[in-house]
Order: C-alpha cells, then structure tokens, then sequence
C-alpha cells in the first residue's frame, strides 16, 4: 500500500494524465455491460457511464493501464450496496455476494403479488362479507 505524503500529492495527481487511456477500455465496457445484466439492472446510459467512469477511475488512481478481476469486484460491490436498503453494518466489510438469483426473485415477487391481491379483494368496499354497517 502506497502512502500519499503532502509533498507529493502534485506529483502523484500529475502523474495519474498518464493513465488517462487504455487500449483495455472499451473491451471493460462491455464486461461492466455484461455485469449489469447479471445483476438484473436495466441500465440507462447515464448509469452505464457512471460504472464505466467508476471502473475507468479505479484502473487510473492505481496507476495501471489493465484492468484487474478486483477492479471488477469494487464495480460489483458498488452494485450491491448501492441498489438495496442495506444496514451500515452491512457495508463495513468488503465483500462481493454476486447477483441474485433473478428467477428466484421474481417467483417472490409474484408470490407477494398473488397474496397483495387477495388481501385487496376481501377487504374491498364491495366485498359484503365486510361492509360497512354504517
């Protein structure tokens, strides 16, 4: 780990233009497309350039012109964290879970949906089983 001293901080952010552009940048776009879609995120291209910038920023401030399968995962947790209501206690650990299983998920959706639907029908104002005495 490489420590930012004050008297080198010009030097080091001066250093980081030439990092700027990589050959290896458009290929990581459409691994971040490729993950976005796992994830089950239907990105506009304002999201989709906020990943890509993220990824692209990650390779430039560790002063690389590859992109590493870490670099990846820090995308992946921003993914994680960033598109839940998650607990403080849950963000302290770095650690990436993957996407969740979509169909699994959607099943639950539909589940809760069914049961939302039976609970509107018998408590609906027509129902007279439960109408008002009033």
């Amino acid at each position: 780990m490489k420590v930012l001293k004050s008297e080198n901080i010009n030097n080091f952010f001066n250093g980081l233009k030439n990092y700027l552009h990589s050959d290896e940048d458009k290929l990581a776009f459409l691994k971040i497309d490729e993950i976005l879609e796992n994830y089950g995120i239907i990105a506009d291209a304002r999201t989709r350039m906020f990943y890509y910038t993220l990824l692209r920023a990650i390779r430039i401030l560790n002063q690389r012109f590859n992109i590493e399968k870490d670099d990846y995962n820090i995308v992946k947790w921003f993914i994680e964290k960033t598109n839940c209501k998650v607990d403080i206690f849950d963000i302290i650990k770095f650690n990436v879970d993957g996407p969740e299983n979509l169909e699994e998920t959607r099943k639950k959706a539909n589940e809760i949906d069914d049961i939302s639907k039976q609970s509107d029908a018998v408590l609906d104002d027509n129902n007279p089983d439960f109408s008002s005495p009033y």
